[in-house]
């Protein structure tokens, strides 16, 4: 667990196949057709990052965990055994009773670093969800979609809000809070 940053795994973005900046020249006449499995891509993972205000809503469906005492990143614990998210049913449908993470709740969008100081929306080109033949396209005449303009204000809530949990847990570690524990599963 220790490679996970919330959401980038070795450099890559935990989910993301194919992570594009959004654009006009690029992703003209696309967009969004809703699939009725809209997390199946999480069915692999067993772990998702969390932001401080997840925690109360969150802690009442999963365990959290932090990874690393030196860099600590909260976790959803979704399964006990790796690549298996007990909350996604064999159908690929999250659990309707069970809470969303907002990091899954982002995707196929996210923010990345554009330049020194802007933000730019990226979209998960290999999402099921992506279409040549879209139900909510990406732009309507040449500017972003009011669908997009939502997705890039929640994504940029998420963003404040992870730089938040990042904040609190450097104070963690300055005030020596966590203890590192290790557990152990064996199936039977």
């Amino acid at each position: 667990m220790n490679d996970i940053n919330y959401g980038f795994v070795q450099g890559r973005m935990l989910l993301y196949r194919k992570p594009e900046m959004l654009s006009l020249e690029q992703h003209e006449g696309r967009g969004i057709s809703p699939v009725e499995t809209p997390h199946a891509h999480a069915r692999d993972v067993h772990v998702l990052p969390l932001t401080l205000t997840e925690f109360v809503t969150a802690q009442k469906h999963f365990p959290i965990v932090f990874a690393s005492l030196e860099e600590p990143v909260p976790l959803a614990v979704l399964g006990v055994v790796e690549q298996t998210n007990l909350f996604i049913n064999e159908k690929g449908q999250w659990d309707a009773l069970a809470y969303v993470p907002a990091y899954l709740r982002c995707y196929p969008f996210s923010l990345a670093q554009h330049g020194a100081d802007k933000m730019a929306l990226i979209v998960d080109c290999e999402s099921e969800a992506v279409s040549e033949k879209p139900e909510i396209p990406f732009f309507v005449d040449g500017k972003p979609s009011d669908y997009i303009n939502h997705m890039t204000e929640f994504c940029g809530r998420y963003q404040t809000e992870r730089l938040r949990t990042q904040e609190f847990c450097k104070k963690l570690v300055d005030l020596e809070l966590l203890v590192g524990q290790h557990v152990s599963y064996t199936p039977t």
